[in-house]
C-alpha cells in the first residue's frame, strides 16, 4: 500500500508535560510523526507552554 493509500490520523486531544502528560513536546511531535498523524491538537491543562516548543519540533518538509 503506498502512503497516498493511507487515511489521514488526526488527533485533537493530546496532553504534554506542561500539564499532565507523560510526553515533552518534543517528544509527542516525534511520537506523532512516527504514528502518521496528519494532525495535533495539544490541549494542555490552564498552559499553552507547550505550543513553543512543539511548533520547533512541527514536521517540514526536511523533517528527520
Amino acid at each position: 500500500m503506498s502512503d497516498s493509500q493511507y487515511a489521514v490520523i488526526y488527533d485533537l486531544h493530546s496532553h504534554t508535560t506542561a500539564s499532565d502528560g507523560r510526553l515533552t513536546p518534543q517528544e509527542l511531535v516525534h511520537r506523532a510523526h512516527e504514528m502518521r498523524v496528519g494532525t495535533s491538537a495539544i490541549t494542555d491543562h490552564d498552559s499553552v507552554a507547550a505550543i513553543p516548543a512543539a511548533g520547533r519540533r512541527s514536521p517540514a518538509p526536511d523533517y528527520p
